[in-house]
């Protein structure tokens, strides 16, 4: 086998659709494409591995194909998933004429696993956006009694949002219809229960791309939830292409689970 260069100069390799979401103990096909760069034909053969909890479980390897010229071809790989469940990577392989690998982060579910609900909170000064609904944001010190924000919030229109620099500073406050209590830990991903949100994961660090920054942000989200299929909120102050990027890949997900 050549040296591997990732996705070089001379060939490249994909997935198409590019999988997030897989299933322990089924079957699958995926739409491989590999792309010749080079101004003369190659003979390819694409492999594909998974890899979970840092092992390899699963390989398929396809026939040699050739790929003409300066352009691409998509081939069908099947794909056998043991009975594993997990972060991990599929991972994309050519050897021949020219050779590459491509990584992709995946996440394994257990078979009939519930699907977490993600929803996103827009964060903007005393403003807060969550699907169509606006909220006022309204900052709760520790000591503030129940009796006191229930009356200013029946003097402000609309829904509310308390936003709590710790626990001590909600312990007897009550959610309701019109209000949420947010304990404010910055951006990231928080549990909702009882019309509380507590973070339970920050942010992904930066990636090469929004795409795959909202990626790792739902693999996250399923490797914690862990198909308990509860309800999140994604709190978030920065630019909203962050949020779209996660809502579309999460639609996208959701549709076809």
């Amino acid at each position: 086998m050549r040296p591997l260069a990732s996705n070089s100069s001379f060939v490249e390799i994909l997935a198409r659709p590019k999988p997030l979401l897989l299933t322990a103990g089924s079957k699958t096909e995926l739409g491989i494409v590999l792309r010749n760069k080079l101004s003369i034909p190659l003979s390819l053969t694409p492999a594909i591995e998974l890899e979970v909890g840092g092992r390899t479980c699963a390989v398929t390897v396809l026939s040699e194909v050739r790929v003409g010229p300066r352009s691409e071809l998509t081939v069908r790989a099947p794909l056998s998933i043991p009975r594993v469940a997990g972060r991990g990577w599929l991972v994309l392989l050519v050897d021949g004429d020219a050779s590459c690998e491509a990584r992709v982060a995946v996440y394994v579910a257990e078979e009939n696993a519930s699907r977490p609900r993600l929803r996103a909170l827009l964060l903007e000064g005393r403003r807060a956006l969550m699907g169509k609904s606006r909220l006022r944001v309204m900052p709760v010190k520790p000591g503030l009694k129940g009796v006191i924000w229930r009356a200013v919030a029946r003097l402000v229109h609309g829904p509310l949002l308390l936003v709590a620099g710790g626990v001590e500073a909600v312990e007897r406050l009550r959610a309701g219809e019109r209000a949420l209590v947010l304990i404010d830990e910055g951006d990231g991903v928080y549990r909702l229960e009882s019309g509380r949100l507590r973070r339970v994961l920050p942010p992904p660090p930066p990636q090469a791309s929004l795409e795959e920054w909202a990626r790792r942000l739902i693999i996250a989200l399923l490797e914690h939830d862990a198909g308990k299929g509860r309800d999140y909120v994604l709190v978030w102050r920065g630019p909203p292409e962050h949020v779209r990027s996660v809502e579309a890949l999460a639609g996208e997900l959701w549709a076809r689970s």
